[in-house]
């Protein structure tokens, strides 16, 4: 009964071992865009790695525009049950609109709390300038950035946007994409 014992063990361990090495990290590359110069892609990532194009075409607002304010965290519980998760909104002012409409000066960019070791989520810092690809998220002027992070570019000042990931896109070929995508 022992050896049994200790034979089902081992076939378990070499069993969890075979399917923890095909969950590794992978890196995912996906084609560049004809329009910009970036590549996307996240290393073990839940969300799908998106194109400069996809972005532009899942996106219902483009704006750039700066971080005025962050608020405190606060919690959210899932309208069909679960975990509540932190989430942070930040306001942005929009100092221009590259596609979509708004009659509102600043928006609200909710996206998950830092503290939440898991989160996807773009980090935005109060005081920096971005470039964000937005989606509605069903309340009244709040947005969730497309794509998780990769939807959101901070604005150097010669004008360069760069991703979470160091890719960059410069502001100019990022109209000339939106533009043509319309």
């Amino acid at each position: 009964m022992k050896k049994s014992h200790i034979a089902a063990c081992l076939a378990a361990a070499v069993l969890a071992g075979s399917l923890m090495a095909g969950c590794g990290d992978t890196q995912t590359t996906q084609p560049k865009s004809s329009a910009g110069s970036a590549e996307q892609g996240a290393s073990g990532s839940l969300v799908p790695a998106l194109s400069q194009d996809e972005l532009i075409a899942q996106s219902s607002l483009i704006i750039k525009g700066t971080v005025s304010e962050v608020s405190d965290t606060f919690q959210v519980k899932p309208e069909t049950g679960g975990d509540a998760s932190s989430y942070v909104d930040n306001t942005v002012r929009m100092e221009q609109t590259l596609r979509g409409q708004t009659d509102a000066d600043t928006v609200t960019v909710r996206v998950q709390d830092d503290d939440q070791a898991s989160t996807e989520d773009a980090k935005l810092e109060q005081g920096k300038e971005y470039l964000l690809f937005l989606t509605a998220s069903g309340e009244d002027n709040t947005y969730r950035v497309t794509g998780a992070m990769q939807g959101a570019y901070e604005v150097q000042a010669d004008g360069t946007c760069v991703a979470w990931d160091g890719t960059k896109w410069t502001l100019q070929d990022a109209q000339k994409a939106i533009e043509q995508a319309k």
